[in-house]
């Protein structure tokens, strides 16, 4: 028969702090959403599910469709990721165990402080050498603000979260395996790719999954390099807008009360977006993870 544990009083006190602060938390959520539900409830019950699929945003004659924003806000986080990821795996296996540690350990410190960067700084740099250069690459078909400068941008953005991640997660695969590859005549090309990769598969594409969900909502950068268009982009190298940016650039002078409730059911779709992102990257984690 169990024994009833008797708590002092700083340990109840500390107990319910705790609680407390997590019960803060979870409340802060909800009256998030009920703050972004509420404000967006006349554009939501004014165009329904068309809001979504509509090509059409009209502030003029209040007509609100979200379709070409989400459609560049997948198509830039998607591309972004892209581009960042396998160089950030091949970084991360570099400072992991390729470098002598004299020369990881600076390169590491120095990849932690990118991601402290502030984002308006990525998008100087965006507009300064990205936007030029993709300029360059369609042979002056492009004025160089476009779909392709926006993931190149979110790339570089979200490099040093990935690259920090997927380091911090080979660190935890055994020695003893990689050695034991090495020693039956594995390369360290077979190592890698075979025994330290599939090892640390869950954590590296749970990462990748929240670095998603940061270039997702990302604003200001993406704002000075993608050319803010309202049409829907044919092709990387077509001027286009993300949901984020548009809110930017609109909310601060709306044209009426159902612009603004447009505008904020779109913040509500990123937030959802962002939701569902970290959800499955915790799936994915405990999935991958019970497989490995």
């Amino acid at each position: 028969m169990a024994v009833p544990v008797r708590l002092r009083l700083g340990d109840r006190v500390y107990s319910a702090l705790l609680s407390v602060a997590a019960l803060a938390a979870v409340g802060v959520f909800v009256s998030v959403m009920w703050t972004l539900g509420s404000a967006a409830w006349p554009a939501i019950r004014a165009f329904g599910i068309s809001f979504l699929v509509s090509q059409s945003w009209n502030p003029g004659e209040q007509l609100f469709g979200a379709f070409p924003y989400l459609f560049g806000t997948i198509v830039t986080s998607l591309l972004g990721i892209a581009i960042a990821l396998p160089i950030a795996v091949g970084t991360a296996v570099a400072l992991v165990f390729l470098l002598p540690r004299w020369l990881a350990t600076p390169l590491g410190l120095v990849i932690e402080l990118l991601a402290a960067v502030p984002s308006i700084v990525f998008g100087v740099w965006g507009r300064a050498v990205v936007v030029p250069l993709v300029r360059d690459l369609s042979g002056g078909t492009s004025y160089g603000f476009s779909i392709l400068a926006a993931g190149l941008v979110l790339a570089a953005m979200v490099l040093p979260i990935l690259t920090t991640v997927t380091r911090e997660m080979l660190k935890t695969v055994p020695r003893d395996q990689g050695d034991a590859a090495l020693a039956l005549g594995s390369t360290p090309w077979e190592v890698t790719w075979k025994v330290v990769l599939p090892y640390a598969k869950a954590g590296v594409l749970a990462g990748a999954i929240l670095g998603l969900g940061r270039a997702v909502g990302e604003t200001m950068a993406v704002i000075m390099v993608v050319g803010n268009s309202p049409v829907l982009p044919k092709g990387l190298f077509d001027p286009g807008a993300t949901a984020a940016s548009l809110i930017a650039n609109e909310f601060g002078d709306p044209s009426g009360p159902l612009h603004t409730a447009a505008l904020v059911e779109l913040g509500l779709l990123l937030l959802v977006m962002s939701l569902v992102l970290n959800l499955l990257a915790k799936r994915v984690v405990r999935r991958l993870g019970v497989r490995t």
